[in-house]
């Protein structure tokens, strides 16, 4: 971890430092260990975007390497599990659990979800707090979840089923140009492109050209590491 810099995805050119918060399209980021000093607002939601290395059998395809939970929703936009804070406690640890009954609720599964996943928080369009989380799991707990939320859901309603999302790696943008021209709720569009980023599993220039993404060096959020988000 390199204290002087803050970066998603290396810029193209020059090293970026953050300022302690930075704005991208009416969005303001702010790291897990800021999280006192969010803004007040009346609505807070929690997401969590689980993911794993592809299995060893290649039976999701050749090329992939990883796979990313998705949710297709009610309304027919991607998103994440998740949903709206029933309490007030906005804390890491208090997220966590918020976060982890929304993926019971949503796929009939126990998930050790810990403030150590909080990936970052930030304020959408100025009113509502959304708190993305990240967590790795092997392949075989992914496919579980992806069974429960057929069978073992009970927020069945909302979710009419799992999207794999396919990663193939590296260089290679396999379908993920397609499967973001779909409608995302909220901002699960710009979650994806920082997970992709935060674990590395595309090339960074890659993202730079993928449909969605919306920086410039001087607006866009920056990672340190990747655990670490936009403050030094």
């Amino acid at each position: 971890f390199n204290e002087s810099t803050n970066r998603l995805w290396p810029p193209a050119a020059e090293t970026v430092r953050a300022p302690a918060v930075v704005k991208t399209m009416a969005t303001i980021l702010i790291s897990p260990r800021n999280l006192s000093s969010f803004p007040a607002c009346k609505k807070h939601g929690t997401h969590i975007a689980v993911w794993c290395h592809a299995p060893d059998d290649k039976s999701w395809g050749s090329k992939t390497k990883f796979g990313i939970l998705g949710m297709m929703r009610f309304d027919g936009t991607l998103g994440f599990p998740g949903g709206f804070v029933d309490n007030n406690e906005i804390t890491p640890l208090g997220l966590a659990a918020e976060v982890s009954r929304e993926v019971y609720e949503e796929c009939g599964m126990n998930l050790n979800i810990g403030p150590q996943d909080l990936f970052f928080s930030e304020l959408w369009e100025g009113k509502v707090g959304l708190h993305f989380f990240t967590k790795e799991v092997p392949a075989h707990t992914f496919i579980k979840l992806q069974h429960g939320a057929l069978h073992d859901a009970q927020d069945k309603w909302e979710v009419l089923g799992t999207v794999r999302i396919p990663v193939n790696g590296g260089h290679d943008a396999g379908c993920l140009p397609a499967l973001l021209a779909n409608a995302f709720a909220g901002n699960g569009k710009q979650q994806l492109l920082h997970l992709l980023a935060k674990e590395q599993m595309l090339d960074a220039t890659l993202i730079r050209n993928l449909p969605g993404y919306r920086p410039s060096v001087d607006k866009s959020p920056s990672l340190a590491a990747p655990n670490e988000v936009l403050l030094p």
